[in-house]
């Protein structure tokens, strides 16, 4: 199964906490993408705006902002014509330099003159509600021995996809162009610079904006109107080894000219909100911390949740996200729900607040949940389908957020829904008691599955992927029936619904010859015998048996299934595989069933699931030049053979179904549901891997860290709670002090203090060579206190007694770790 390396990985490093990746101009087909609360900001791959996007509005209101830089003192030598004093570009001199980051983009290049560039893009992010403002910070330093001038062009397409009717003055005050859409004038832009601007203007000609040559003093007049660019000048001395950094910012509020200028000046610092950016993507990105020992799937779960807060946006209509940031403001419940699976790790008040939203908007007063609503106006879609996955899934996407927070409150309100939308299931079986789709539309309006969008197709009738949603969402709908304390008869009744629905899939779905399950049967009663990877539904949601489970999995990972890249959604010899049509449907490799692949085979192939997690995420960062991809972003399909990234470049709900398939999957956390009193942890470690770990995770309000190791083929598992566990042996510690303890970066560090001052810290090797690690403990023990010392060292697969030493003796030390192995040194202090 395991894919042979094609192409180099581009080259990444850790700064701080977090993984970042550096790439040459030449290796950057396009730039990341930023967004907050209420815009989402797209940038090119010179390292510029491309577009800025308001939640509120649906609309792309400003477009590019460039930036150009010229040596003013140039003279124009034409012939015939007298010479002038004009600018001249001072061009790019080299190779420039991209980084991206989680908060922001940095391009750093020199230009002619001995000068070096620093141009960083980011949008404000923090805890509050962030306007719709985007910065492009610079920083010039002159590293020649003499004075430079240079004039700095910074160009703005006002108008973005409005009606082309800019209006635009300058304001003195501000230093900044204020531009309205005459026929909406409170649609405001400001466009300007904390460092004052030495000219300015609104201008038709475009071609100004990248003239190498011609390059003129803004005339400082305001007076074009129409579709036009927003311009400003601003001019530096800089004396040898001296730097100038500044901003230009852009700014947008529907609330006329003095909304837009309170957002502006409010924004005006934009060292701290750079600053107050990175520290929140920090804060972020610290909870549901999984550790491996393959590095690339730890970048997959850090970039995951970075793409989560990404797209978390404030829309009219509430909290939510689209599927399509930058172009549309649906908000689709299959992609609401998978969401929540990993959203409910990391931010649950955003998850509550989806599921709300769904109740309000999106139910049906039948009890179905309609495909999508828009967040701006509240209105909702169904495509003429009586059932397709919103349905169950909305079931479950409650269940799992009660399950994880514990919060008894949104449980109540919602459990109306809950029982409406589980009647409306019950309703929707035929005589054999399956859950049947009846619409004879194509495409969209023909197709209940999560591949809604082929054109020309239909999947309509007994569906098994619908089929199995709808139990696990009946027993779901039982479940928290019982625990509020619904009448006996609804409890059991959806139970027993439940169980016939499982027995009647095992009768009609599941092809007795081959052991796998039908596509579907139609409403003609033809049965599609189409292995496809919709396989992995009837083992996600507990309807196919543990021989039909295994047999399911391992079919899947063969090579016409598999890829470099993940799974492809057809088998490579179907007659209907088309890789690079059909939104990748019926071919292509979608890496979010790549992710439900690896959740599925977590419990019957550990070694499926590590290789299926950690190729997909490597796809997002190998080649982008060639893979069409940006480092980081979840791009949203691949073409089935050439392997190349031909959908959207941040898909929203790819990244939320990679950081579940880790936390549920690979580390094994199984949420209590039905009142259980204890959490479940149960890791499933391929054989090659000796530990895994997982950082400050949520679970019913309280964090969750664990280390677990192997010793001896078996598994020992250390955490700061109480858990209920099958699989390991656990040791159970009152605190995480893992912020006491410092050690390299590279190295995966828990500590965990018990009773009676017993220490655990444990160490994980990300890297496959083997590495020194230094410890400093002096934060956890008294210089002079005595302590017992034993060390398990997953290399030897034993404990090494050190005996009783002084807290000063190993307050500070060096331990050797073998590639992708541990290391876990117990310390307990002597009394008496």
């Amino acid at each position: 199964m395991t894919a042979p390396e094609r192409a180099e990985l581009v080259r990444r490093r850790k700064e701080g906490m977090f993984y970042v990746y550096e790439l040459d101009d030449t290796e950057l087909p396009y730039g990341p993408s930023f967004g907050n609360n209420k815009c989402w900001v797209t940038v090119k791959a010179p390292g510029v705006i491309q577009e800025v996007f308001s939640i509120d509005l649906g609309e792309t209101v400003l477009g590019s902002v460039t930036v150009k830089y010229a040596d003013p003192t140039h003279l124009l030598v034409a012939p015939k014509e007298k010479s002038e004093r004009t600018g001249a570009a001072l061009v790019k001199v080299g190779v420039g330099k991209h980084l991206i980051h989680p908060a922001y983009h940095r391009h750093t290049f020199r230009i002619m003159g001995g000068i070096e560039v620093e141009e960083t893009i980011f949008v404000p992010n923090t805890t509050a509600i962030d306007p719709p403002l985007a910065y492009h910070v610079v920083r010039l330093k002159n590293l020649s021995e003499e004075s430079r001038r240079v004039s700095v062009y910074a160009y703005a397409h006002l108008r973005g996809k409005t009606e082309p009717d800019i209006e635009a003055l300058f304001d003195q005050r501000l230093n900044a162009l204020v531009a309205w859409n005459r026929s909406r004038p409170n649609w405001t832009r400001v466009f300007g610079c904390t460092k004052r601007p030495a000219r300015f203007a609104t201008t038709h000609d475009i071609g100004s904006a990248y003239d190498p040559l011609n390059i003129l003093p803004l005339p400082n007049d305001s007076s074009a109107k129409g579709d036009v660019l927003g311009a400003l000048q601003v001019d530096l001395t800089l004396q040898p080894g001296a730097a100038e950094r500044f901003a230009f910012i852009v700014a947008f509020s529907t609330n006329g000219p003095k909304g837009a200028k309170e957002i502006y000046e409010a924004a005006l610092n934009f060292e701290d909100a750079l600053e107050n950016t990175i520290a929140f993507y920090e804060s972020a990105l610290s909870r549901a911390e999984v550790l491996t020992p393959d590095r690339i799937i730890n970048e997959g779960v850090q970039w995951a949740k970075a793409n989560m807060v990404k797209v978390k946006a404030n829309y009219p209509k509430g909290p939510a996200f689209t599927n399509n940031p930058g172009k549309s403001s649906h908000v689709v419940v299959r992609d609401v729900v998978w969401f929540i699976y990993g959203s409910d790790y990391v931010d649950p008040d955003f998850s509550e607040a989806m599921l709300r939203s769904i109740a309000k908007h999106a139910q049906h007063p039948s009890g179905k949940i309609m495909e999508y609503f828009d967040a701006r106006t509240g209105e909702a879609e169904d495509y003429g389908l009586n059932i397709n996955d919103a349905t169950p899934l909305f079931i479950l996407g409650v269940e799992h957020h009660f399950a994880a927070t514990g919060n008894e409150k949104f449980l109540k309100d919602l459990y109306p829904a809950v029982e409406r939308a589980a009647e409306y299931i019950l309703s929707q079986r035929d005589e054999r008691g399956l859950v049947i789709c009846t619409a004879t539309g194509m495409g969209e309006r023909g197709i209940a599955s999560w591949r809604n969008v082929i054109p020309g197709e239909r999947i309509n009738g007994a569906v098994t992927e619908i089929n199995a949603e709808c139990y696990a969402a009946l027993l779901a709908a039982s479940r928290m029936a019982s625990f509020l304390g619904r009448p006996p008869e609804v409890v059991d009744r959806f139970h027993r619904e439940a169980e016939r629905l499982k027995a009647a899939m095992n009768k009609h779905l599941l092809d007795k010859r081959t052991s796998m399950y039908y596509l579907n049967i139609d409403l003609e009663g033809n049965a599609r015998t189409e292995v496809t990877g919709d396989e992995v539904f009837p083992i996600m949601f507990g309807v196919a048996d543990r021989e039909t489970a295994f047999r399911i999995v391992s079919r899947l990972s063969w090579p016409d299934f598999w890829t470099e890249a993940g799974l492809r959604t057809l088998s490579r010899h179907s007659p209907n595989y088309t890789p690079d049509d059909n939104v990748g449907l019926t071919g292509g490799v979608w890496p979010g069933l790549t992710f439900w692949y690896a959740f599925a085979a977590a419990k019957y192939h550990p070694e499926f699931m590590a290789e299926a997690l950690r190729i997909s995420y490597r796809s997002y960062i190998r080649n982008p030049m060639r893979c069409n991809t940006v480092p980081g972003q979840f791009s949203e399909w691949f073409d089935g053979e050439s392997l190349v990234n031909r959908g959207m470049r941040l898909s929203p709900w790819e990244p939320p179904r990679y950081l579940w398939a880790a936390v549920e999957g690979a580390c094994g956390i199984e949420l209590p549901k039905g009142g259980e009193p204890l959490l479940r942890v149960n890791p499933r470690l391929p054989p090659s891997w000796k530990w895994i770990a997982i950082r400050h995770c949520i679970v019913r309000g309280a964090p969750l860290s664990f280390f677990c190791v192997r010793h001896r083929k078996f598994l020992r598992l250390y955490a700061n709670r109480n858990i209920d566990t099958t699989t390991a042996a656990k040791e159970v510690y009152q605190r995480d002090v893992t912020p006491a303890v410092s050690g390299a970066e590279e190295a995966a560090i828990l500590a965990f203090l018990g009773r009676r001052g017993k220490i655990a810290v444990c160490i994980g090797n990300v890297l496959p060579r083997a590495v020194v690690v230094p410890l400093d403990l002096s934060g956890l023990l008294q210089p002079e206190g005595v302590y017992r010392v034993d060390m398990l060292d997953t290399e030897r697969d034993d404990w090494l007694e050190v005996g009783e030493v002084k807290g000063k003796e190993i307050s500070s030390l060096s331990v050797r770790i073998e590639g992708g192995g541990a290391r876990v040194i117990e310390i307990e202090p002597t009394f008496g």
